[in-house]
This record gives structure tokens, sequence and C-alpha cells, in this order.
């Protein structure tokens, strides 16, 4: 059989709440339902990380955050690894040693291509052309906006006197919000798809079989969206969530720290919802573009797309958190999850798989698609079974880890199991939720006594992830929580 092209279509930070196929939500993204209608689409999908570098990391290796080092956003304070290592066990580089083209388009954000570490000792820049593919560079997370390809993108297009507008404003914890009206041609995202365009033309004239991974700077913040997109939704109504107003304890776990300063109503953070959706469906039409451009060239029936993000988002959850990190929260660590192999029959397309995958699992997945044989040590697994109804579930159990944001460090692990959701802090006070009961996280049972079996449960199921895993932490978590709590 034909080895497919693959395309991995990657967002930053994109909450369920702004995928349509995922439940009910005024966020159009027809494209992406698409995918869905003609895919498998994952219901429990997991980051293993909260935050833009490590999980990006995760994609690239395969492998848990504590195994590839970058355990912070790169080059912050905490951060092991800033500059991704070259490897042949690089996802890029093994699918290049099979005959497989390689493309990057957008966010890199696993190193800025800088020579020295932040304690001046001399590294490898890590960069998407020096580890193994070809297409953009984009060393810096400066949103797109202000990188100098965008800027040559635009005076190209005679809109070189918006160039200006695109400086990013950081005096707000979610980006200024700005509405464009120049061309649509002339935004980040239409840019981006410009560049997956040509790669797809450049690889169709190499005649082999080729991996891109398109990655967009939205919707994360800055919300530069076009005014069309905006228009759909300046007027809408977005109720307030169930679980935006504080429980009095919630003051004193971690996730204070992404708490926004000033007390904030919903009306604030609907106003940044509206332009999130918005810039969210303008990224969905460039997904639109792409498909189409696929199809014109013929690529179509043999392209297998995979549709995720790095995580979620808190957007004003639990008392008006902001960003992401710092939390046990459902929002940013489920992330969607869609697989689209036009190979595969009728009958078996428009699925849904509700047992537990992670980010980790994307690694694998694409090199079986390749047919490419998998390293050893690997921490994801292949996909393709559950697709395919040979395997009913992979693993019983959901796994995060978190080591800080921003130069500010801390350790948080997380894991869902058994309907429950239990979260080490080991700073602070750990945390238990019911998902089963409370899916929105409203009730910390971390002291009740009626949870004290199951909480037992899942703290063992906990130190066993983390020693089978070769995590550090393991004998701390063994000598601190559970031969403390329960000798």
């Amino acid at each position: 059989m034909e080895r497919p092209n693959i395309l991995l279509f990657f967002t930053d930070q994109q909450s369920l709440d702004a995928i349509g196929c995922y439940g009910e939500t005024p966020c159009k993204t027809p494209n992406i339902d698409g995918l869905a209608r003609e895919g498998v689409q994952f219901l429990r999908n997991y980051t293993i990380c909260p935050l833009c570098s490590p999980a990006r990391a995760s994609v690239l290796t395969g492998k848990e955050v504590h195994a590839h080092g970058v355990t912070t956003n790169v080059h912050e304070l905490g951060c092991n690894v800033s500059e991704i290592p070259d490897s042949p066990d690089l996802l890029s580089r093994r699918l290049s040693n099979a005959g497989y083209s390689c493309g990057y388009t957008g966010k890199w954000h696993i190193g800025n291509g800088y020579p020295v570490s932040r304690g001046g000792l001399p590294v490898s820049p890590g960069t998407p052309t020096t580890r193994g593919f070809v297409g953009q560079d984009t060393p810096e997370n400066r949103g797109g906006w202000q990188f100098p390809d965008f800027w040559e993108h635009l005076t190209k297009l005679g809109l070189e006197e918006e160039i200006p507008k695109y400086k990013r404003n950081f005096g707000d914890t979610q980006g200024e919000l700005t509405v464009v009206d120049h061309p649509i041609e002339g935004t980040c995202e239409y840019f981006l798809a410009d560049n997956t365009i040509q790669l797809i033309d450049d690889f169709k004239k190499e005649g082999k079989p080729f991996f891109i991974w398109h990655n967009t700077w939205g919707p994360h913040g800055s919300y530069i969206s076009h005014r069309d997109y905006y228009n759909l939704y300046k007027d809408i109504t977005i109720p307030e969530p169930a679980n935006f107003r504080l429980n009095e304890e919630d003051k004193y776990l971690p996730a204070t720290y992404k708490r926004t300063a000033a007390k904030k109503d919903w009306g604030y953070f609907q106003e940044q919802k509206r332009r999130y959706y918005a810039l969210t469906t303008q990224i969905d039409a460039m997904l639109g573009r792409i498909v189409a451009h696929l199809k014109s060239e013929g690529l179509y029936e043999n392209t297998v797309i995979l549709f995720t993000s790095d995580h979620g988002s808190h957007f004003g959850y639990h008392g008006g958190l902001t960003d992401k990190g710092f939390s046990h929260y459902e929002e940013i660590h489920r992330t969607g999850c869609i697989i689209m192999d036009p190979r595969k029959p009728a009958d078996s397309k428009s699925a849904r798989c509700d047992s537990y995958t992670s980010i980790l699992d994307i690694y694998p997945t694409i090199l079986d698609f390749a047919g490419v044989p998998a390293p050893e040590g690997l921490d994801g697994f292949s996909l393709r079974p559950l697709m395919q109804g040979e395997k009913e579930n992979l693993r019983d159990h959901a796994f995060v880890e978190f080591y800080g944001l921003g130069h500010v460090n801390t350790t948080m692990m997380s894991i869902v199991y058994d309907n429950l959701k239990y979260g080490w802090n080991p700073t602070n006070r750990d945390e238990l939720y019911d998902l089963e009961k409370d899916p929105l996280q409203l009730v910390n049972c971390i002291d009740e006594p009626s949870y004290e079996i199951r909480l037992k449960k899942i703290r063992q199921k906990m130190f066993e992830h983390l020693k089978n895993h070769r995590n550090p932490l393991a004998n701390l978590f063994n000598n601190s929580v559970l031969i403390r709590e329960y000798s």
C-alpha cells in the first residue's frame, strides 16, 4: 500500500469549548467538525503539560516532560533544556530517515536558536531547519505578528502601514484585543496557510510522501482577528459559566497565581471570549483552505490529517483564572484530538472514542501511519488500534505534569482515574475532585472521609505511574505522601 502523506494541524491554547464537535458552543469550527465527521474523535484526550514548550517537545520526542527536559517554556528559569537537542529519534528525523519529506509552519517554541543557555553554556541552537524540517524558522515566541517574514508578507501585499498595528501589547494577561479591517490575506493565519500550501506543492514535485506540522499562534492571545470573523460574535451573549465564581477555599490553592489581580466581572471575560472565538473560526477557515488545496492537487485521498492542541485555557473560570498552568482543572488539561484517514471505509468514519488518550500518543501514531518502527522508551501509544477497533483502551488513567511558567517554578502532578481527579501539590494542600458528580470541579474532596479508600487507590496509581515512567519524583511522592499519610 502506498504510504500516506501526513498533516498535523496543531493549534495553541484551544479549549474544548472552542471546538464545535465537542459540545454545545457558539464557536463555529466547520472544518474541524468536518474532520470529525470523516474520522475518529477522541473524547478524553489530555495534554501531558498545560504549557506550550513542554507539550510541543513531547510531540517531537514522544516522551514525558521530565524525560525530555523542556520543563517550562524555553529559556525561562527552571527549564532544564531550552534548545531541543537533535537526535535520530526526533519525529522529524525518524520520518526523514524513512524517506519522508518533513515540512514546518508556524510556532515552534522549543528553542529560540540561541547558541548559549541562560547560564552561558554553549548549546546547539534548536530551530525547525536544524531539527529535520524544511520551511519556516520561527525561533522566538512572538505571536507570529512580530515575525520578520510576516512583515515581508504584508509588504508584498502593499500593507506595510499595517505592521505597527501588530505590535503586541503585554499589558493584559491575555494580550491585546484587536480587530483588523485590511484584506484577510494580510492576517497571520492566512500567511501560515500559504506556507503550508507551498510546502505541499514543493513536496508533490519531489514525489515522496510528506509530513507537515502546521502550527498556529492562536487562539492563544493576542486575539487579532479579521473584522468579518469578529462580526460573527460581537453581539452574542456567552453565559457566565457555573464555575466562574470563586470558592473561598480556592484562594489558597496554587491556581491563585493565575487569578486576575483586579476583580473582573464576566462581562470582561465575555468580550475576550468573543474575540477568542473569532480567531478560532478564522484559524478553522485556514484549515479549510489547506484541505481544499489537498483535494485540488489530488492528494487528499492519501493524506492522513491529525488535529489537536497543546493545552486549553482557564478563561475566567474558577474565580477569574487566566492563561494556563498552576491548576489541576480540566479546562487547561483536556484538548481536542481528531484523526481523519480518508483511506478508511465509509462505515468506520464519524467514530467517537471515549478511551483515555494523550498528546504523547501523537508521535507513535504518526510513525504507525508512516510504517516506521517506533524507538524504545516512548511514553505514549499508537492510536490506530483504537481507531480500528482492535483495542478498547490503551491505558486506564490520564496523567499530567507541570513544573512552572513565567520564571515562577513549582511542581504539580495530576491523574484522572476511576472518575476521580487527584492533584498533588508538594508545597500546598492536595486536591481531589469527583468528575462524575462534580465535572466543573467546584468541591475539593481531599478531606472528605467518604473518599478515603478511593483517595488511597488513586494516590497509589500515581506512584505506579511515576515509577513506571522513571519520574525522579517517584520516591519523593512515596515518602512524603504514601508513607506519611498511610503508615
